[in-house]
């Protein structure tokens, strides 16, 4: 990655690379945002590799349109590997530090998530709605703890 492409990512996606540990006007970290928005890190892996797309004749729409849910998980591992990669070369490692942080935080969050749905017992959920009177299909699934 080159400070060519944090440009482009900035003018193209609307997305600041070199202001990952700010808040975005809706409270959300841009870094966060970098890790789990598909939409943004569609948008900004595009920014950045638009040279080689322009190449190809492939559009920011056929690019999105090419990436499944295995291709963005890729991607979104690729675009945080060189975005780290770029700050650690610039000798940000705070940065580096924020980015690793991010993604142990996704990692255990989803984790976390797995954990809860995995205890959610659906007979259970099922029982109490027809106890209710409610039909199953309105029963609403619960975070508790």
């Amino acid at each position: 990655m080159s400070i060519d492409a944090v440009k482009r990512a900035k003018a193209l996606a609307g997305f600041d690379l070199m202001r990952l540990g700010e808040i975005d006007a809706n409270g959300i970290p841009n870094i966060q945002r970098l890790a789990v928005d598909v939409v943004t890190v569609c948008d900004v892996a595009f920014a950045i590799l638009k040279p080689q797309a322009d190449k190809l004749g492939v559009s920011d729409e056929q690019f999105a349109e090419g990436l499944g849910g295995d291709g963005m998980r890729l991607l979104q591992e690729a675009v945080l590997a060189e975005v780290r990669d770029f700050f650690l070369k610039l000798g940000r490692t705070e940065v580096v530090a924020m980015i690793d942080q991010m993604v142990k935080f996704v990692a255990a969050t989803i984790k976390a998530s797995e954990a809860r749905v995995e205890a959610i017992d659906p007979e259970a959920l099922a029982t109490r709605g027809e106890s209710s009177g409610n039909s199953p299909a309105s029963v609403e699934f619960r975070q508790t703890g």
